[in-house]
């Protein structure tokens, strides 16, 4: 039986592209780095910001890493778009446990839930600060489930990139895909976060067919 839901952010509950595009941008640009395109930024999203800005600036110095993901630069959080519906579909899963496992920066996360008033839902919300290891290791879904009190087979994973269904399927959780195409591994696909409820009751219903 189903006893939680633990969410990644980033492209499932809010849509942050945009937001944390200009804020690589400008931090990248800043220390003399090339502006990277939209096209990169989007390719490797799923990382840590430390890791991003590894890959979009090729820097190998670890100090000049720091410099960059310690710049006092904030990630635009009014500029941060909630998924459709939000709060009507987390009304809908308040019998669940819910939780937060994202690659992000902790307020990263908690700014935008504030700003919308979602911050209530989630009992859990683990960022980057909080594990060693980051998706696609199953550690921050890992951890989630503990705090959360949860055995992996009684929980699902909703994440929108294949790092997210890797991570998820290596914890022992059942997954929703939100994406426009199939991954292959996942136990349901949604088109958007609204669907999520419906999913859910599709894949731990005796006679799903999903």
């Amino acid at each position: 039986m189903i006893e939680a839901v633990i969410f990644d952010f980033d492209g499932v509950i809010v849509n942050s592209f945009e937001a944390y595009a200009a804020y690589f941008k400008k931090v990248l640009t800043k220390h003399g780095y090339t502006e990277p395109s939209d096209a990169t930024i989007r390719k490797h999203f799923y990382l840590t910001d430390r890791e991003l800005f590894r890959v979009l600036s090729g820097e190998r110095s670890e100090e000049k890493l720091d410099e960059l993901a310690d710049d006092p630069e904030s990630v635009p959080s009014e500029s941060i778009a909630v998924a459709e519906k939000a709060k009507e579909t987390l009304d809908r899963l308040k019998g669940y446990r819910l939780g937060i496992a994202s690659s992000a920066r902790k307020e990263d996360v908690l700014a935008p839930l504030r700003l919308n008033g979602l911050e209530g839902y989630f009992s859990v919300v683990i960022a980057d600060e909080d594990t060693h290891r980051h998706k696609p290791d199953p550690e921050p879904i890992r951890l989630a489930l503990s705090r959360l009190k949860t055995l992996p087979e009684n929980a699902v994973y909703v994440g929108d990139y294949p790092s997210d269904v890797t991570a998820g399927k290596a914890a022992g959780a059942k997954v929703i895909y939100l994406s426009d195409e199939p991954d292959g591994r996942e136990d349901a696909r949604v088109d958007a976060f609204k669907e999520i409820p419906s999913a859910i009751e599709k894949i731990f219903s005796p006679h799903a067919n999903v």
